[in-house]
Protein backbone atom coordinates (compact mmCIF):
# COMPACT_ATOMS: atom_id res chain seq x y z
CA UNK A 1 0.00 0.00 0.00
CA UNK A 2 1.47 3.32 -1.12
CA UNK A 3 0.17 6.50 0.52
CA UNK A 4 1.31 9.81 -0.94
CA UNK A 5 1.34 12.78 1.41
CA UNK A 6 1.58 16.35 0.20
CA UNK A 7 0.26 19.86 0.67
CA UNK A 8 -3.31 20.21 -0.57
CA UNK A 9 -2.65 23.76 -1.76
CA UNK A 10 0.07 22.78 -4.24
CA UNK A 11 -1.15 23.58 -7.73
CA UNK A 12 0.13 23.67 -11.29
CA UNK A 13 0.48 27.14 -12.78
CA UNK A 14 1.29 28.30 -16.29
CA UNK A 15 2.64 31.82 -16.70
CA UNK A 16 3.46 33.58 -19.96
CA UNK A 17 4.88 37.10 -19.74
CA UNK A 18 4.67 39.21 -22.90
CA UNK A 19 5.88 42.83 -22.77
CA UNK A 20 4.37 44.88 -25.59
CA UNK A 21 4.30 48.40 -24.19
CA UNK A 22 6.05 50.62 -21.67
CA UNK A 23 2.62 51.58 -20.30
CA UNK A 24 2.08 48.29 -18.53
CA UNK A 25 -0.52 48.85 -15.76
CA UNK A 26 -0.05 45.59 -13.82
CA UNK A 27 3.58 46.20 -12.91
CA UNK A 28 3.88 46.23 -9.12
CA UNK A 29 6.05 48.58 -7.15
CA UNK A 30 9.22 47.39 -5.35
CA UNK A 31 7.42 47.52 -1.98
CA UNK A 32 4.73 45.03 -3.04
CA UNK A 33 4.15 42.22 -0.52
CA UNK A 34 2.45 39.03 -1.69
CA UNK A 35 0.91 36.11 0.19
CA UNK A 36 0.29 32.78 -1.52
CA UNK A 37 -2.49 30.32 -0.71
CA UNK A 38 -0.41 28.33 1.78
CA UNK A 39 0.70 31.49 3.61
CA UNK A 40 -2.86 32.76 3.78
CA UNK A 41 -3.94 29.57 5.50
CA UNK A 42 -1.08 29.67 8.00
CA UNK A 43 -1.52 33.35 8.89
CA UNK A 44 -5.31 33.40 9.11
CA UNK A 45 -7.02 33.38 12.48
CA UNK A 46 -7.80 30.10 14.21
CA UNK A 47 -11.46 30.97 14.64
CA UNK A 48 -12.05 32.90 11.41
CA UNK A 49 -10.88 31.73 7.99
CA UNK A 50 -10.26 35.24 6.70
CA UNK A 51 -7.74 36.40 4.11
CA UNK A 52 -7.70 39.98 5.40
CA UNK A 53 -6.69 38.82 8.85
CA UNK A 54 -3.63 37.26 7.20
CA UNK A 55 -2.75 40.66 5.70
CA UNK A 56 -2.75 42.11 9.23
CA UNK A 57 0.53 40.26 9.87
CA UNK A 58 2.39 42.19 7.14
CA UNK A 59 4.73 45.10 7.97
CA UNK A 60 3.07 48.50 8.06
CA UNK A 61 -0.38 47.03 8.76
CA UNK A 62 -2.13 47.64 12.08
CA UNK A 63 -5.41 46.15 13.28
CA UNK A 64 -7.24 48.16 15.93
CA UNK A 65 -9.66 45.40 16.95
CA UNK A 66 -9.35 41.60 16.82
CA UNK A 67 -13.04 41.28 15.97
CA UNK A 68 -12.78 43.28 12.74
CA UNK A 69 -11.15 42.28 9.45
CA UNK A 70 -10.42 45.89 8.46
CA UNK A 71 -7.02 47.44 9.16
CA UNK A 72 -5.02 50.63 8.78
CA UNK A 73 -2.02 50.87 6.46
CA UNK A 74 0.75 53.31 7.31
CA UNK A 75 -1.70 55.49 9.24
CA UNK A 76 -4.41 55.44 6.56
CA UNK A 77 -7.83 54.10 7.51
CA UNK A 78 -9.32 51.14 5.69
CA UNK A 79 -11.69 53.40 3.74
CA UNK A 80 -8.60 54.96 2.11
CA UNK A 81 -7.26 51.57 1.00
CA UNK A 82 -8.43 50.22 -2.34
CA UNK A 83 -9.61 46.60 -2.19
CA UNK A 84 -9.60 44.93 -5.61
CA UNK A 85 -10.93 41.45 -6.36
CA UNK A 86 -9.73 40.26 -9.79
CA UNK A 87 -9.03 43.87 -10.75
CA UNK A 88 -12.47 45.19 -9.71
CA UNK A 89 -12.69 47.82 -6.95
CA UNK A 90 -14.91 46.55 -4.12
CA UNK A 91 -16.32 48.76 -1.36
CA UNK A 92 -17.00 46.40 1.58
CA UNK A 93 -17.36 42.65 0.95
CA UNK A 94 -17.83 41.88 4.65
CA UNK A 95 -20.08 40.02 7.02
CA UNK A 96 -20.89 42.76 9.51
CA UNK A 97 -23.69 44.32 11.55
CA UNK A 98 -23.61 48.09 11.84
CA UNK A 99 -25.01 50.14 14.68
CA UNK A 100 -23.93 47.87 17.55
CA UNK A 101 -21.12 48.17 20.08
CA UNK A 102 -20.07 44.51 20.16
CA UNK A 103 -19.67 44.27 16.39
CA UNK A 104 -17.52 42.22 14.06
CA UNK A 105 -16.58 41.92 10.41
CA UNK A 106 -15.48 38.95 8.32
CA UNK A 107 -14.49 38.88 4.66
CA UNK A 108 -16.92 37.08 2.33
CA UNK A 109 -14.12 35.09 0.70
CA UNK A 110 -13.14 31.48 1.11
CA UNK A 111 -9.36 31.16 1.46
CA UNK A 112 -9.40 28.05 -0.72
CA UNK A 113 -10.61 30.16 -3.65
CA UNK A 114 -7.83 32.76 -3.38
CA UNK A 115 -4.69 32.38 -5.46
CA UNK A 116 -2.70 35.38 -4.25
CA UNK A 117 -3.04 38.52 -2.15
CA UNK A 118 -0.75 41.48 -2.91
CA UNK A 119 -0.45 44.59 -0.74
CA UNK A 120 0.94 47.79 -2.26
CA UNK A 121 1.97 50.26 0.43
CA UNK A 122 1.93 53.26 -1.89
CA UNK A 123 2.60 54.50 -5.39
CA UNK A 124 0.28 51.96 -7.02
CA UNK A 125 0.08 51.67 -10.83
CA UNK A 126 -2.51 53.71 -12.71
CA UNK A 127 -5.00 50.83 -12.75
CA UNK A 128 -5.18 50.95 -8.94
CA UNK A 129 -5.09 54.71 -8.38
CA UNK A 130 -8.64 55.25 -7.12
CA UNK A 131 -7.60 55.49 -3.45
CA UNK A 132 -5.19 57.84 -1.70
CA UNK A 133 -3.91 55.10 0.63
CA UNK A 134 -2.53 51.69 -0.23
CA UNK A 135 -3.87 49.00 -2.51
CA UNK A 136 -4.86 45.44 -1.63
CA UNK A 137 -5.23 43.17 -4.64
CA UNK A 138 -6.91 39.76 -4.29
CA UNK A 139 -6.65 37.33 -7.19
CA UNK A 140 -9.01 34.35 -7.19
CA UNK A 141 -7.84 31.15 -8.78
CA UNK A 142 -9.46 29.27 -11.64
CA UNK A 143 -11.07 25.88 -11.27
CA UNK A 144 -9.22 22.68 -12.14
CA UNK A 145 -9.26 21.81 -15.83
CA UNK A 146 -8.23 18.16 -15.55
CA UNK A 147 -11.02 16.58 -13.50
CA UNK A 148 -13.70 17.43 -10.97
CA UNK A 149 -12.69 17.61 -7.30
CA UNK A 150 -14.39 18.38 -4.00
CA UNK A 151 -12.69 19.38 -0.75
CA UNK A 152 -14.35 20.05 2.61
CA UNK A 153 -12.87 21.34 5.85
CA UNK A 154 -14.07 21.72 9.42
CA UNK A 155 -12.76 24.55 11.59
CA UNK A 156 -13.23 25.91 15.07
CA UNK A 157 -16.10 28.18 14.03
CA UNK A 158 -17.63 26.60 10.93
CA UNK A 159 -17.42 24.34 7.92
CA UNK A 160 -16.46 25.10 4.33
CA UNK A 161 -16.21 23.27 1.04
CA UNK A 162 -14.80 23.90 -2.43
CA UNK A 163 -15.73 22.10 -5.65
CA UNK A 164 -14.13 22.58 -9.07
CA UNK A 165 -13.79 21.00 -12.47
CA UNK A 166 -13.92 21.49 -16.24
CA UNK A 167 -16.99 22.15 -18.37
CA UNK A 168 -16.90 20.48 -21.75
CA UNK A 169 -13.52 21.45 -23.18
CA UNK A 170 -10.40 21.99 -21.04
CA UNK A 171 -10.62 25.71 -21.84
CA UNK A 172 -13.62 26.22 -19.56
CA UNK A 173 -13.67 25.58 -15.81
CA UNK A 174 -15.90 26.26 -12.83
CA UNK A 175 -15.18 26.86 -9.17
CA UNK A 176 -17.69 26.87 -6.30
CA UNK A 177 -17.12 27.54 -2.61
CA UNK A 178 -19.34 27.98 0.45
CA UNK A 179 -18.99 28.48 4.20
CA UNK A 180 -21.38 28.09 7.14
CA UNK A 181 -20.68 29.00 10.75
CA UNK A 182 -21.92 26.91 13.63
CA UNK A 183 -20.36 28.94 16.44
CA UNK A 184 -23.78 30.43 17.19
CA UNK A 185 -25.19 26.95 17.90
CA UNK A 186 -22.24 26.15 20.17
CA UNK A 187 -22.62 29.40 22.14
CA UNK A 188 -26.34 28.87 22.66
CA UNK A 189 -25.75 25.27 23.75
CA UNK A 190 -23.12 26.26 26.33
CA UNK A 191 -24.89 29.33 27.71
CA UNK A 192 -28.62 29.65 28.32
CA UNK A 193 -28.47 33.44 28.12
CA UNK A 194 -25.44 34.47 26.05
CA UNK A 195 -24.58 38.16 25.78
CA UNK A 196 -24.78 38.08 21.98
CA UNK A 197 -24.76 35.46 19.21
CA UNK A 198 -23.49 35.95 15.65
CA UNK A 199 -23.69 33.72 12.60
CA UNK A 200 -22.95 33.85 8.89
CA UNK A 201 -23.03 31.91 5.65
CA UNK A 202 -21.71 32.76 2.19
CA UNK A 203 -21.18 31.32 -1.27
CA UNK A 204 -18.71 32.16 -4.07
CA UNK A 205 -18.69 31.00 -7.69
CA UNK A 206 -16.35 31.56 -10.62
CA UNK A 207 -16.63 30.60 -14.28
CA UNK A 208 -13.52 30.93 -16.47
CA UNK A 209 -12.93 30.46 -20.19
CA UNK A 210 -9.75 30.75 -22.20
CA UNK A 211 -9.73 31.67 -25.88
CA UNK A 212 -6.41 32.12 -27.62
CA UNK A 213 -4.20 34.53 -25.69
CA UNK A 214 -7.12 35.99 -23.71
CA UNK A 215 -9.50 34.81 -21.04
CA UNK A 216 -12.95 35.66 -19.70
CA UNK A 217 -14.09 35.09 -16.12
CA UNK A 218 -17.25 35.71 -14.10
CA UNK A 219 -17.00 35.86 -10.31
CA UNK A 220 -19.97 36.10 -7.95
CA UNK A 221 -20.16 36.23 -4.17
CA UNK A 222 -23.05 36.52 -1.75
CA UNK A 223 -23.36 36.28 2.02
CA UNK A 224 -25.64 36.81 4.97
CA UNK A 225 -24.80 37.57 8.60
CA UNK A 226 -27.08 37.55 11.64
CA UNK A 227 -26.87 39.06 15.12
CA UNK A 228 -28.95 38.40 18.22
CA UNK A 229 -28.70 40.09 21.61
CA UNK A 230 -31.11 39.07 24.37
CA UNK A 231 -29.66 40.85 27.39
CA UNK A 232 -32.28 41.96 29.91
CA UNK A 233 -32.92 45.67 30.35
CA UNK A 234 -32.22 46.71 26.78
CA UNK A 235 -33.01 50.28 25.84
CA UNK A 236 -35.58 51.17 23.21
CA UNK A 237 -32.96 52.05 20.57
CA UNK A 238 -30.68 49.05 21.18
CA UNK A 239 -30.28 46.50 18.40
CA UNK A 240 -31.68 43.14 19.53
CA UNK A 241 -31.85 41.25 16.23
CA UNK A 242 -30.30 42.14 12.89
CA UNK A 243 -29.52 40.58 9.54
CA UNK A 244 -27.32 41.95 6.76
CA UNK A 245 -27.02 40.68 3.18
CA UNK A 246 -24.17 41.36 0.77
Amino acid sequence: VEIRLGQDAVKHAEVVDVSVSVFETRRDEPLAQSLQSVELRNLSSVVADDALRSVQALPGVTASDDFYASFSLRGWGFEKTGLYIDGVLISSPFHTIRGINDGYSLTILNNDMIDEVTLLNGGAPAAFGDRVGGTLRIETREGGRDRAAVRASLGAAGASFVAEGPIGSPNTSWLLGARKSFLDYVVQALDDQPSFVVGYHDVQAKLSHRFGAGSLSLFLLAGDSTYKDEEPGQQRNDVARASADT
